[in-house]
């Protein structure tokens, strides 16, 4: 992950967790969270949700788990066979919700039971039944992700 994609993850770490803080719904994690879909299947979402209920107990270091949310930043280096792959083992392995997000495009396809649905910075990122609740402007986000200094 380059640094500004890393940028972006932070960012919406920060927003969920403090989310997470009013609504004790599971945990967030960024992008060294390595875990294992199923067996030969190992991803490492840039920003995993888990709920408490899929949450392991034991401490593994590379778990077999399932994470409710998985956002992945998309970048220039991404092909689309690689990205198709990917959410083939998310939505296979019973990830709930899936964030494909684009800076470069200022667009997101958010990936559920229910299909798929592209937003624009102009639509907000809502955390369905995974994070009830939750919303957040896909423009803010991107925005704050990109502030270049103390205002702006």
């Amino acid at each position: 992950m380059e640094i500004f994609e890393s940028g972006y993850a932070a960012v919406l770490v920060g927003y969920i967790f403090i989310f997470l803080r009013d609504h004790r719904l599971g945990r967030v994690f960024g992008a060294d969270a390595a875990i294992r879909l199923f067996p030969g299947s190992v991803r490492i979402p840039d920003v995993s949700f888990i709920s408490w209920e899929r949450l392991p107990r034991d401490k593994a270091p590379l778990p077999d788990l399932v994470p409710d949310l998985a956002v992945e930043l998309l970048n220039e280096l991404n092909t689309r066979k690689e990205m198709e792959r990917k959410l083939n083992d998310y939505l296979h392995a019973g990830v709930r919700l899936v964030w494909y997000v684009d800076p470069a495009t200022r667009s997101a396809k958010v990936y559920s039971a229910g299909g798929v649905r592209e937003l624009t910075e102009a639509d907000d990122l809502d955390g369905g039944d995974v994070l009830p609740g939750f919303r957040l402007r896909l423009a803010d986000w991107l925005a704050e992700a990109e502030r270049t200094g103390p205002r702006g």
